[in-house]
């Protein structure tokens, strides 16, 4: 990692970077959080980026570069200022979320030629909506997009639905950069699904733990919740993905009667 590179992450810890309890924009809840606005804006960092981002695309044949306000406003601006120092000027535009309903009725605003060849910026990508979105905006006005880059991966998918999509993507930064670990992630997350499956069920038949078969414990509960109904047998059923593998839990007339395990396809 340069220099440039290694003050930018830094920058970003000292600025944007916060650990704790959060609830994200998709409601799911983090250890962790990322103002990248913080360091976007912040005069060194908005600096660094400029720097680091047209050094990923000086020798690409690129007409506009910009994306999804606001994350990628900040950040597209820093490029397009250094490329122009730099003499070879590209000029900036943001992706509107809406459709303007008047005027031009447009979805980008900018200078952004027909046939343009685009580069999309983000601050940060978690699913890679925002980026897509941003690259679908520019299609639309009849741009072309050659590469998506982000500040940071948040390595949760995004960057495989952007290539997915059939985009060339690259990340200057991940979470992994910041010191945050997946064992970091996973434990947050079994705390926080083990308190809500918790907070689900009848406090008087809230098992204390249980061990499988498969060796599954009923603490290990990670990613999703989700909850049925059976009308018919009028049963309350949490399917709990644990370890990556499905448990049903199944209550009737509120008493837990059953745990199925995946491996075992029977009772526990």
């Amino acid at each position: 990692m340069d220099s440039e590179t290694s003050r930018l992450l830094e920058v970003l810890k000292t600025q944007a970077f916060k650990r704790g309890d959060f609830v994200l924009s998709s409601g799911r809840r983090s250890c962790y959080y990322i103002d990248a606005r913080l360091a976007s804006l912040h005069p060194e960092g908005s600096y660094l980026i400029g720097r680091l981002i047209f050094d990923r695309i000086k020798d690409d044949d690129v007409d506009a570069i910009g994306g999804l306000t606001l994350g990628a406003d900040p950040i597209a601006t820093a490029v397009s200022l250094t490329s122009y120092v730099a003499g070879k000027p590209i000029p900036a535009f943001i992706a509107r979320k809406e459709q303007k309903d008047h005027g031009r009725k447009r979805l980008v605003e900018g200078p952004l030629p027909p046939n343009a060849k685009v580069v999309i910026v983000d601050d940060v990508v978690t699913t890679g909506e925002s980026s897509l979105k941003a690259v679908y905006a520019v299609e639309r006005e009849g741009g072309r997009v050659i590469k998506v880059i982000a500040l940071l991966d948040r390595l949760e998918g995004g960057a495989e639905a952007i290539r997915a999509a059939g985009y060339q993507f690259e990340a200057i930064f991940t979470v992994e950069d910041l010191g945050v670990t997946r064992e970091e992630i996973v434990a947050f997350e079994r705390d926080v699904l083990s308190k809500r499956v918790r907070q689900s069920m009848p406090k008087e038949i809230v098992p204390s733990s249980y061990e499988c078969e498969c060796g599954h414990q009923s603490h290990f509960f990670e990613n999703t919740i989700r909850e049925a109904k059976s009308s018919s047998f009028k049963k309350r059923i949490y399917l709990l993905d644990s370890e990556r593998e499905e448990h049903t839990i199944v209550f009737h007339q509120g008493q837990m009667v059953d745990i199925i395990c995946p491996k075992t396809k029977g009772d526990v």
